[in-house]
């Protein structure tokens, strides 16, 4: 699981996949504790790793997993290319990526400042990528099949009171609900590649 932070995907996902192993890897280990215990708790055979996205390859070696999740991670990287690349390089089976997605043929890359006290605090990534260029890349990079769906969402939820990025939705005049961070739209779609 690419971007595991505490753990909680993983945990949701072991409700389904049963007697799977997993491998939880982040960039920082900050909630790495809590997801042991979380794991220990729910009986979940699970390893935590500190590791760099763009070096799959060489910390797993080719084709080491059967199954590959990245959830919520590649569109808060600067480019998504890299670390897919890797993602694909490390499967033999399926991967799996939850991430911000639009039918335009344009790539948005978004760098965000959020403001306390009309400081900014440290900027980060909300791009929305180009799903056909996406889906080109993977087949470029050895995948048999790229297949999509889009998330709806489907509650209601108020935009946040400190008025910076945090999940909303808004009713549109045909009663479709549609998901803003912010200012942002969220396109989110599924997507399962076969490799």
């Amino acid at each position: 699981m690419l971007g595991a932070e505490g753990g909680g995907n993983i945990s949701h996902l072991s409700k389904v996949l049963i007697k799977t192993s997993w491998v939880g890897l982040d960039w920082a280990d900050k909630f790495f504790e809590l997801g042991e215990r979380l794991m220990e708790m729910k009986k979940v055979n699970c390893h935590f790793i500190k590791g760099d996205f763009y070096k799959l390859e060489k910390n797993f070696g080719e084709k080491s997993f059967d199954l590959v999740f990245s959830i919520q991670t590649l569109s808060w990287l600067p480019r998504y290319e890299e670390a897919l690349e890797q993602l694909l390089k490390i499967s033999r089976g399926w991967v799996f990526v939850t991430s911000l997605f639009t039918d335009f043929h344009v790539d948005i890359i978004s760098k965000v400042f959020q403001y306390n006290s009309w400081k900014a605090k440290n900027p980060y990534y909300y791009n929305i990528y180009c799903f056909e260029r996406f889906r080109d890349f993977c087949l470029q990079h050895g995948a048999k099949e790229v297949m999509a769906e889009d998330f709806v969402i489907d509650i209601d939820l108020a935009p946040p009171a400190h008025k910076q990025m945090g999940t909303c939705t808004i009713k549109t005049s045909k009663q479709e609900i549609l998901q803003f961070s912010g200012p942002l739209h969220m396109p989110w779609k599924f997507i399962a590649i076969k490799m």
